[in-house]
């Protein structure tokens, strides 16, 4: 993986996800989260976001993931966006996780995030309409 990711979320839905996809491809997947309480101060968050971005930092840049757009952790990495290698997707799922960490990105920072994007969007299923398509 040669652009770093970071996923944002609030409590630990980013740190349970990824151990998730840890355990079911058995390797480390190189993310780094952050957790938000929604008591702990805004400069508090802001400082752990931007220690999880240099950790992660690469020349290719850095895809941060967060859960609900328009809520802290999203809102907190907005400022990011005027650094032209950060990128930020809301709505972090496992399937975006889990293809992150099997799947090669494309190495174009723009591209792994609408490629992920579409990722996400793609796996979410009304499985009783697949079924009854698929004739089960």
């Amino acid at each position: 993986m040669s652009i770093g990711i970071v996923i944002i979320t609030h409590g630990n839905i980013g740190r349970e996800m990824t151990k998730v996809v840890e355990t079911i491809t058995n390797e480390k997947s190189g993310f780094v989260c952050v957790s938000v309480d929604h008591n702990s101060p805004l400069e508090f968050i802001s400082k752990n976001i931007h220690a999880a971005i240099e950790q992660v930092k690469t020349t290719e840049g850095v895809l941060v993931l967060t859960d609900i757009f328009g809520a802290t952790p999203c809102n907190e990495c907005v400022p990011l966006l005027s650094n032209k290698n950060i990128q930020i997707v809301a709505g972090v799922n496992l399937p975006m996780l889990m293809k992150i960490a099997t799947h090669m990105l494309p190495s174009n920072l723009l591209e792994a995030a609408h490629f992920i994007q579409n990722y996400g969007k793609n796996n979410i299923l009304d499985v009783r309409d697949l079924c009854q398509k698929a004739g089960k």
